[in-house]
């Protein structure tokens, strides 16, 4: 039960943290496309997780008439019922970010040079991008930990794009359920950036545990691994204090 509560604390958490990375990067005057797109999906996920976590924690009574999340059960389930919205938007935001690959430049045989400089400028931003001190930043060492992870998973991660774009080319297109997979990954781990910078900026204790336990589960499902005891320990202890107020 304290487990549930934990989950849907920390969705909230990463709810706000990236609308606000989403809203900071309109507000930079940037057209922030690819983040409102994380931002849209991850927060569908959120709601849909939430939801099914509330379910556990009311029971049988969240279907009597009257309870306040039975009657509105399908506003919360609605974002799972229309996955296919969220689908469209992770292959929406791989092709904004295959655009940025050098191969992605149309040309002829002439432009071959061009295309060879840019993916080596490519290929050195990222890595400079892995090592940057973006992070330093950040008070809470647990948060700092999570973003530094995240940082290098994703220079690993576009290392990953970069062998696909290069092996398949446009008929990367084709193959959706790859795209989903590299599009998921790197949602999760901007959000895990997002969530652990806003998380440490709220200045509460609160906020940034719940970010903790969100970041941790968000790294988990980005390389595919199983929760560690250390992260069911975090999300035991925010459900604690939760339910201890």
């Amino acid at each position: 039960m304290q487990g549930r509560l934990a989950r849907i604390a920390a969705a909230a958490v990463a709810c706000d943290a990236m609308s606000s990375w989403a809203a900071a990067a309109i507000d930079g005057g940037t057209h922030a496309e690819s983040e409102a797109i994380a931002a849209k999906v991850l927060a569908s996920g959120c709601v849909r997780e939430a939801a099914i976590d509330a379910l556990g924690v009311h029971g049988g009574r969240a279907f009597l008439v009257g309870h306040p999340l039975g009657d509105s059960l399908h506003d919360h389930l609605a974002v799972s019922v229309y996955e296919g919205e969220s689908d469209l938007l992770g292959l929406a935001l791989f092709k904004g970010l295959a655009k940025r690959h050098p191969a992605a430049e149309a040309g002829d045989d002439g432009a071959g040079l061009r295309r060879l400089a840019g993916w080596l400028a490519w290929r050195a931003a990222g890595v400079a991008r892995s090592l940057s001190h973006a992070d330093a930043s950040i008070l809470d060492g647990r948060l700092r930990g999570h973003a530094r992870l995240a940082r290098r998973l994703l220079a690993r991660q576009a290392l990953g794009i970069d062998r696909a774009i290069r092996r398949h080319g446009r008929g990367l297109g084709e193959r959706q359920l790859d795209v989903a997979a590299m599009s998921a990954s790197v949602r999760e781990l901007a959000g895990v950036l997002a969530v652990a910078h806003v998380a440490d900026a709220m200045v509460n204790e609160g906020a940034v545990v719940a970010g903790d336990c969100w970041c941790r589960l968000a790294l988990a499902r980005s390389c595919g691994k199983p929760s560690t005891a250390a992260d069911h320990a975090a999300l035991a202890a925010l459900g604690c204090g939760l339910v201890e107020g």
